[in-house]
């Protein structure tokens, strides 16, 4: 009977099954040691790679372009910024708004004479004076000094003479303050070949 009960013992224990080596559940993407080293490294990358959209996207307002340029847009973006240059006089801020429209050279000459218009129209002097040196700033910065010229030619050719009425120290503001500020950005004499007889 001793030698069946080991016989017996021997073969049960050669039959029983053997159990496999505990793992750590792999139900979540979480639990993989493996993946818990890669993830670290992963966000890294993501955080370097937002942070350097952010820095291509956020540098300024004047360095974020439009695909394409409209009118209507570019006009009112000129009117908040006149606007502006009233409470704060802030003209280099100005020309970067400006800039940031990305006027089509075509296009430049005529937006020119509709800004000198608008100037000359504010009826207060120190922000007439602010919103003439933002256009003196746009010529080479945000518009072709050559397009600027001609948008110059065009004012007094087409806007002057009909203007005088509705503005009547128009020469005066010419004379005192149109000339002085945007004289050095043009070439010497350029502007004074373009001026009616009576300035």
């Amino acid at each position: 009977m001793g030698e069946r009960s080991m016989l017996s013992l021997a073969r049960e224990m050669l039959l029983a099954p053997v159990d496999a080596p505990r793992r750590p559940p792999t139900t979540g993407k979480h639990n993989s040691p493996l993946q818990k080293e890669k993830e670290p490294k992963e966000q890294l990358i993501k955080l370097k790679e937002n942070k350097e959209v952010l820095i291509k996207a956020a540098p300024g307002l004047t360095r974020i372009k439009p695909t394409t340029f409209n009118p209507v847009v570019f006009h009112r973006e000129v009117s908040v910024t006149l606007r502006d240059l009233g409470s704060d006089a802030n003209t280099a801020a100005a020309v970067q708004r400006i800039q940031a429209q990305n006027v089509p050279v075509a296009h430049q000459a005529k937006e020119y004479t509709d800004l000198l218009t608008r100037v000359v129209e504010i009826s207060r002097k120190a922000v007439r004076q602010s919103a003439f040196v933002f256009a003196a700033g746009l010529v080479n910065d945000a518009f072709d000094a050559n397009q600027c010229l001609a948008g110059v030619k065009v004012f007094f050719e087409e806007v002057y003479e009909d203007l005088c009425e509705d503005v009547p120290q128009l020469p005066t503001i010419i004379r005192a303050e149109f000339l002085p500020t945007l004289h050095s950005t043009f070439e010497t004499n350029a502007l004074e070949k373009l001026l009616p007889e009576n300035l």
